[in-house]
């Protein structure tokens, strides 16, 4: 019997045949060591951001299914219902974004021996924490995500690690839409027929939000 670790979950196992892939359902991912049988410290293998970013998918595909049914219902005069499910849809989102904060510090922390490579990193938590600068923020969420995507990269590519590229081209289109979403939402106001295509975008940047989820676990995992 072999054992055998995910890099990706940080599933272990042991088995008799060559481990092509993780047996967990929720992961199925190919990138499988083998191991001596000793678990490596809990701190490094352990599969919590795996269940952190399952839950996070779970928020934000709440939020986004209340989002467009708050929509849906406002376009029908069911303003009540709406405003409910409008207000289920932000809290939702809210949940969804302390998840997704609390994975970024911990892959900004994988990615900081990329400064060995020549690279400006920030540390995690100035990484998380300008993020909530106002104004300034509009311009260091291209360094938390896209610059956490192209760091994470930079490893990767040193480290000779056979994986997908991460996203970073997904995370500038995630920031530019967040972006556009702001100013479109000043725009509501004034007119008013705007609000569709402002909850429209809301909905892509929620889909585009959850490939960036998804890289920023996976750097988290990989790079550990």
């Amino acid at each position: 019997m072999k054992h055998y670790i995910c890099k990706l979950c940080g599933h272990t196992w042991q088995s008799a045949n060559p481990a092509l892939e993780c047996p967990m359902l929720q992961c199925r991912s190919r990138l499988v060591a083998e191991t001596s049988g000793v678990r490596p410290p809990a701190a490094s293998s352990s599969p919590v951001p795996f269940a952190r970013a399952t839950l996070f998918m779970t928020f934000n595909g709440v939020a986004l299914a209340a989002w467009v049914a708050a929509c849906l219902l406002g376009g029908m005069g069911e303003h009540v219902a709406a405003g409910i499910t409008g207000l289920l849809a932000l809290v939702c989102f809210a949940v969804a974004g302390v998840i997704l904060l609390v994975l970024t510090h911990r892959a900004w922390r994988a990615a900081q021996p990329a400064a060995a490579l020549g690279r400006r990193i920030p540390s995690p938590g100035k990484a998380v924490g300008f993020l909530f600068i106002p104004f300034f923020n509009l311009y260091w969420i291209f360094v938390a995500f896209p610059g956490l995507m192209t760091a994470a990269n930079a490893l990767r590519v040193d480290r000779r690690i056979q994986a997908v590229p991460f996203g970073a081209g997904t995370a500038v289109a995630y920031a530019v839409l967040t972006l556009v979403n702001g100013v479109l939402a000043g725009m509501v106001s004034l007119l008013p027929m705007m609000s569709m295509v402002c909850a429209a975008g809301v909905v892509a940047a929620a889909v585009l939000l959850f490939w960036v989820a998804h890289d920023v676990v996976r750097i988290i995992n990989i790079l550990r």
